[in-house]
């Protein structure tokens, strides 16, 4: 089952479930590295020109390669539930779309991430960025999460203009909160989170939590840079003092494998004859393992602790 197929199936049931009082529809929008996100809206007959929506492409990942029927009705209850609350449907939809437009109640929530420049060179077109490396900050507003549904939205290039800032001034606010909204975690990473990054691509927070924190690093030995979520969690790198810490802990200059858009991989730079080897390690797993949304890097990255820099391997 494609994506666009159970996109239209989940569309028929919720609006079941809904009945004629609201219009539930389907929302396509350009994603990570040219990916496609669908977005299930609810609306209400009103003429509200706001909706909760439901982002369909994490859903459609908890599907098998055989369709269930009862999977497919349990996420559509899901949905439903997240939703179909009659405050937010009436109200609060309507309320952020104001609140989005004012920059003085958007900038303490502002954060940003890492995607890669030369996959989404359609995306960057409408997006306020900065450069870095083979990479390109850009921005959103993480507004808050309601009834276990997170609500946050991109800065487009028609945001920043209505906020009347720059792209370097959105920076500097985003670096300011990011530390606090989102801290950092830097772990040891035993054999199941190593597995877990190399089978399926991915670790929770769940272990993220029971994962050692890092007083010495050891020669040979893996550990993930991320924030408290996994959420977004290369951005990291860029946090003021962060790699300095992380040199710290062994007294050497250190390899960063870009793992995924959530979390980065750091070694000492132990061995330069390694890093074609572990180069070669990051572009398998990108092709064979990752979602292609969460691909960030095929390059490696050395920080230079002694000039405080990050540098192409």
């Amino acid at each position: 089952m494609t994506l666009k197929t159970f996109a239209e199936k989940m569309r028929v049931r919720v609006q079941e479930k809904a009945g004629d009082h609201y219009e539930v529809n389907l929302e396509h929008s350009l994603g990570n590295n040219g990916t496609e996100n669908i977005r299930l809206t609810v609306k209400t007959d009103s003429d509200s020109n706001t909706a909760p929506a439901a982002l369909l492409n994490g859903y459609y990942d908890q599907m098998t390669d055989k369709e269930s029927e009862d999977l497919l009705e349990k996420i559509a209850d899901e949905i439903v539930r997240l939703c179909f609350f009659s405050d937010y449907v009436e109200n609060y939809g309507e309320m952020l779309a104001r609140q989005v437009m004012d920059y003085d109640f958007c900038k303490e929530k502002l954060l940003f991430k890492l995607v890669n420049t030369g996959l989404n060179q359609e995306l960057l077109l409408n997006t306020p960025h900065i450069p870095f490396l083979d990479l390109s900050i850009i921005f959103y507003v993480r507004l808050e999460e309601k009834d276990g549904m997170e609500m946050g939205v991109t800065v487009n290039e028609y945001l920043r203009e209505t906020w009347k800032v720059t792209a370097q001034e959105l920076y500097q606010q985003a670096l300011r909160n990011a530390p606090e909204k989102m801290p950092a975690r830097f772990v040891e990473m035993d054999e199941t989170a190593v597995s877990l990054l190399v089978i399926d691509g991915e670790i929770t927070p769940e272990l993220l939590n029971i994962l050692p924190p890092v007083e010495n690093m050891k020669d040979n030995t893996l550990y993930c840079l991320t924030n408290r979520l996994i959420r977004n969690g290369a951005s990291v790198l860029l946090y003021p003092g962060v790699l300095k810490e992380c040199a710290a802990t062994c007294g050497k200059n250190l390899v960063i494998l870009p793992s995924s858009v959530d979390e980065v991989l750091i070694m000492s730079l132990s061995d330069e004859n390694r890093l074609s080897d572990l180069t070669e390690m990051v572009r398998g797993i990108n092709q064979s393992v990752l979602e292609p949304a969460k691909v960030l890097s095929d390059h490696i990255y050395r920080y230079d602790c002694q000039n405080d820099q990050i540098v192409m391997a």
